[in-house]
């Protein structure tokens, strides 16, 4: 029998619980698109603790965030609800750590089913809506961005490629193996490091994710992906904040200008990271 909170949880993406499987898991993986990608609720976190490490995460608490619309999350966020819920409906699965930046600078989670590893990468802002079989090379291509995933011959890591100028290239690489509580809470707080060392700290950022769009809110800048291409919006006025992350982004309650003020607040005289 599910507990509370799977069953909150599941009554959030529409589910019922289910046995372990495949079908089961891909439809789980896909409903996430229904919880927005963002890191305000990072950069609201971060000027809340000041200059003192940022609390671990309540997951009771971030779930009632998520049903009243108040926030999304990351990597770790994703990953923390995703394995904790995946548990409970008795998955065997595990969290992982992986290299954008530098090393930890994302993490996911490995599943074991039927005597394969399937990688489960919810918290990335991309359209990857299905569970990713780690020993056979996939890909998808959807609103005109494509990913190819694939084994390192020489470390047998897994390796997210991106679709960039023509021709694919590595965006990140996967360990395999599980990563620690030391190595997950190590990872939490550097992403919220000052100065800013990834995008959680330097971005005011929000994805929300569709069959065929994708729409991206990164700091000034309102980004449209379809399979026709893109379009590019301005954006500076705090109404037009409000309006997009209440409307298309699905965030009603999510605190905008707290969050527009800790994102400058913690970016002042801070250079921007490269695209």
């Amino acid at each position: 029998m599910a507990d509370d909170w799977t069953r909150r949880y599941l009554d959030l993406l529409g589910l019922a619980a289910e046995p372990p499987g495949r079908a089961a898991l891909d439809a789980i993986v896909r409903a996430h698109r229904s919880i927005t990608f963002e890191c305000v609720s990072s950069l609201i976190r971060r000027d809340e603790a000041g200059t003192d490490p940022v609390p671990p995460l309540d997951l009771d608490a971030l779930l009632g965030a998520w049903v009243r619309r108040e926030a999304g999350g990351v990597c770790y966020e994703f990953g923390s609800m995703l394995g904790r819920l995946l548990g409970g409906l008795g998955y065997t699965v595990y969290p992982v750590l992986a290299q954008i930046s530098f090393p930890g600078s994302h993490s996911a989670l490995i599943v074991e089913l039927d005597g394969r590893q399937l990688l489960v990468d919810v918290g990335n802002g991309q359209p990857i809506l299905e569970a990713i079989p780690v020993d056979e090379p996939f890909e998808i291509d959807r609103a005109g961005l494509r990913y190819r995933f694939r084994l390192d011959p020489e470390d047998g890591r897994l390796v997210q490629d991106r679709w960039v100028g023509g021709a694919f290239a590595p965006f990140v690489t996967y360990e395999r193996e599980a990563a620690t509580p030391d190595e997950m809470e190590a990872s939490y707080q550097r992403h919220h490091a000052l100065p800013p060392q990834t995008f959680v700290m330097m971005n005011f950022r929000l994805v929300r994710i569709a069959d065929d769009e994708i729409l991206q809110l990164r700091d000034h800048e309102l980004t449209t992906y379809r399979p026709s291409g893109k379009t590019v919006e301005a954006v500076t006025d705090a109404a037009r904040y409000r309006e997009l992350v209440a409307g298309p982004f699905g965030l009603p309650g999510l605190d905008v200008e707290r969050g527009l003020r800790a994102w400058r607040a913690i970016n002042a005289g801070v250079e921007p990271l490269p695209r």
